[in-house]
């Protein structure tokens, strides 16, 4: 997590807590697939701006 914040954004992360994780399918016509896998990641993160990009 603290990598990809990182490299998308040029924030310095550090994890607090992990608040939830929750998966759920859902229904969906798409080509030969009739439903979708959603997982779903919430966490708390103290952050602070950091020159990635010199």
């Amino acid at each position: 997590m603290k990598r990809e914040v990182l490299e998308e954004t040029g924030i310095e992360i550090e994890v607090i807590k992990n608040l939830g994780v929750i998966d759920f399918m859902l229904p969906w016509e798409w080509e030969e697939y009739s439903r979708v896998h959603h997982s779903g990641v919430t966490i708390s993160i103290y952050g602070r701006w950091k020159s990635y990009y010199r």
